[in-house]
């Protein structure tokens, strides 16, 4: 999958949790992943793709919570 730049999977029915394995693709930095449409994933979202900026629920307070993201910003600027 290191050639993939988009994963767009938006307005089909997917349901249950964000799988953790799409976390691979920000690792990447400049892949995007769309899911926006699917109304029945999970919260949160796996807390590696709220960090990347093509990720269309990176703004999305119930799939990112704000303060999971803080605690991460935290944890690495302790170099923990």
């Amino acid at each position: 999958l290191e050639a993939l730049e988009i994963l767009n999977l938006s307005n089909n029915t997917l349901v249950g949790q964000i799988p953790a394995s799409f976390e691979n693709f920000a690792d990447e930095g400049h892949a995007s992943v769309y899911l926006g449409g699917n109304l029945n994933l999970s919260d949160p979202a796996p807390l590696m793709l709220c960090f990347l900026s093509n990720f269309d629920f990176g703004k999305n307070e119930k799939k990112c919570p704000q303060e999971r993201n803080a605690l991460k910003h935290f944890y690495e600027s302790a170099k923990g």
